[in-house]
């Protein structure tokens, strides 16, 4: 084996491309290359099961999450020569996540993983989302807690009384939920179902809980 030979080729058919030879050499050791695109339902979908706090699902599904350039702040990663972040990936994102659930609110702290743009818009998220009644007053008295209006938020409420429904106040969450169909649009219940299931007793685990889950599913995407 002339492995010189092949490190000469691989030189000289870099320098004919315009590419660094060190860029030849390590394509040439992978047996191929696919491009792979995420999507922000697929992280939420990770996110439910993964520990991360409802308003950062929320955030994800809420329109300022969206940057003037079309890209998802998920994906909104820009690399540069200094030693900082000017966006988010997936894993920055994450770490949000869990600094929030630790109870670290320090300004700096969100700017160094998801860029400043990022970390703006996801904390003045936050601030109207404290807005919301807390869930254990909406679990005490569903019929007369304040109703959000918008979608995100509805999202919010949907997700945080799921995390904290159990045996003996599954029945008022489903009211709360079903006064004016509070749901996000874009929610495929089958996620909070599962969440639900996972935290209410056996004895609701017989088929209950899944089929007023489902009907209300089935209800809110033809309503």
């Amino acid at each position: 084996m002339r492995i010189t030979s092949v490190s000469e080729a691989l030189v000289d058919g870099a320098a004919k491309a315009g590419e660094s030879p060190l860029k030849a050499t390590i394509l040439s050791m992978i047996t191929t290359i696919v491009r792979l695109e995420g999507h922000h339902d697929d992280w939420c979908s990770w996110a439910l099961d993964n520990g991360m706090p409802p308003v950062l699902w929320a955030f994800m599904q809420d329109k300022t999450a969206w940057l003037p350039d079309g890209r998802h702040v998920l994906y909104s990663f820009e690399p540069t020569k200094q030693l900082e972040n000017k966006g988010g990936c997936p894993r920055s994102w994450a770490a949000v996540g869990r600094m929030w659930n630790q109870g670290r609110r320090e300004v700096e702290a969100y700017e160094g993983a998801v860029g400043a743009g990022n970390a703006a818009q996801f904390l003045a998220f936050t601030e109207v989302a404290g807005k919301l009644p807390p869930v254990k007053a909406i679990l005490l008295d569903p019929d007369n807690a304040p109703l959000p209006d918008k979608p995100s938020l509805k999202y919010l409420a949907s997700v945080a009384l799921g995390r904290e429904s159990d045996g003996n106040n599954f029945d008022r969450a489903m009211r709360y939920l079903m006064i004016e169909q509070i749901v996000h649009p874009k929610i495929d219940w089958r996620d909070h179902v599962r969440d639900w299931v996972r935290h209410v007793p056996g004895q609701l685990r017989g088929g209950g809980t899944r089929d007023v889950g489902f009907a209300f599913r089935a209800r809110a995407s033809n309503g």
